[in-house]
């Protein structure tokens, strides 16, 4: 029997746990208490149908005896197992709101997987469970039989989809973020308007306000310098496609800068934008350039665009053409 030491824990859990694996069966050991259900799905991040399944099935134990009530105690102390059924859609990829998430690449040191819009990369106090970083390792943990794990890199918006890196180990966690600002990123915005230069650079002080809405500040000391890249790829008769690389990762600042450049991103209320055309903030994260943190090789991701960006604008020229 393996037993896995020092294993983090899934975002900001109820649970402490140690882990013991065997064949098909994860064993924990509880160091606090809270119910069977929470448990699951703090643990693997899935449905509530599904984790009642698994408890009607007699998937998990506690003491050797099957626990089939979702809201069971679980007691400081005592013994978890849970019996791996055979996942099917597990073992092909992530699955999410019915569809598989896209995996750019993966070895035995770092993940890198496109987020899809609308999911927390991390937890915070209003959201603990449905966050990206707990699908990523749900994904690991199952795959692997709980010898693997995701640590965070970096972040995107809730709202902004792409590729995001996830390390498989503290060490390699620590090596990328300290050659975070080497890495290159890449961004694809389609905004409303059309910058007065094909291409320029924003260079600001970025502050945020009580209402966690980003703006320009260079008299603040609290302000910290943002520099942000764009150049103009397609014009269209209301949008335009911009491509945008950042120098600095401050929170918002592709957002705040455009729309002080009056181009809000298509979709981005908080920021002006009063496009309403798709549901969903028009910025994907498409590309990626990092070293890797074991071989040091120069690692290159691509994305697509996602398709709502360009349906938006057959939309608008349909409804000209009438």
């Amino acid at each position: 029997m393996i037993f896995v030491k020092n294993k983090p824990w899934l975002g900001d859990s109820n649970f402490i746990i140690k882990s013991l694996l065997k064949g098909n069966i994860m064993k924990f050991v509880a160091d606090r208490e809270g119910t069977v259900f929470s448990f699951l799905q703090l643990k693997f991040n899935i449905s509530s149908t599904k984790i009642k399944n698994w408890l009607k099935h007699g998937y998990v134990k506690m003491d050797h005896k099957v626990i089939t009530n979702p809201n069971h105690i679980l007691v400081i102390g005592k013994s978890v197992e849970f019996l791996k059924p055979k996942f099917r859609k597990e073992d092909k990829g992530i699955w999410f709101k019915g569809k598989y998430i896209k995996i750019h690449y993966e070895d035995r040191d770092i993940i890198v997987v496109e987020k899809p819009t609308g999911l927390l990369s991390v937890g915070h106090a209003a959201e603990k469970i449905k966050t990206f970083i707990n699908l990523v390792s749900g994904h690991l943990l199952l795959k692997s039989r709980g010898k693997e794990n995701a640590f965070i890199v970096h972040r995107l918006d809730r709202e902004v989809s792409g590729i995001m890196i996830f390390a498989k180990s503290s060490q390699n966690q620590k090596i990328l973020q300290e050659n975070w600002e080497s890495t290159i990123k890449k961004y694809m915005a389609l905004v409303e308007n059309a910058p007065s230069e094909k291409e320029g650079v924003i260079d600001s002080k970025l502050k945020e306000n009580r209402s966690y809405k980003v703006y320009t500040d260079n008299n603040s000391v609290y302000a910290k310098r943002s520099i942000t890249h764009y150049k103009v790829i397609k014009s269209f008769k209301k949008h335009t496609l911009l491509e945008v690389s950042i120098k600095t990762g401050r929170k918002n600042q592709i957002r705040a800068h455009l729309s002080e450049i009056r181009c809000p991103i298509v979709g981005d209320k908080k920021y002006g934008s009063m496009d309403r055309s798709i549901k969903r903030l028009a910025l994907h994260a498409f590309y990626l350039q990092f070293l890797h943190p074991r071989t040091k090789e120069k690692i290159e991701i691509k994305s697509s665009i996602p398709s709502k960006f360009s349906q938006i604008n057959k939309k608008s020229d349909k409804r000209e053409k009438k």
